[in-house]
């Protein structure tokens, strides 16, 4: 279970609620991109954790500050401090 990512489980209840409702047609192609965008963004930050903290098992510190560093600035360039929900 991927803790740092819960953007794909919100994206998936909107999907399900927007299906429900029947406005799947209606929702703009912008709000799809952006949805894309944010989980890929999501996803690249989630692997930089799991090679950070893949490093820091195997004894070296330094890959874990560069891949917090990269977390950080992906959380802060999406106003997001990982707290999606």
């Amino acid at each position: 279970m991927d803790y740092l990512s819960p953007i794909f489980n919100e994206t998936a209840y909107c999907l399900a609620v927007e299906k429900l409702l029947g406005i799947t047609n209606e929702i703009p192609e912008r709000a799809s991109v952006i949805r894309v965008m944010m989980m890929e963004l999501n996803r690249i930050s989630s692997h930089m954790v799991a090679l950070g903290t893949g490093a820091l098992e195997l004894g070296a510190l330094t890959p874990v500050f560069f891949a917090s560093e990269i977390v950080n600035e992906f959380s802060i360039s999406l106003n997001r401090h990982l707290d999606f929900a």
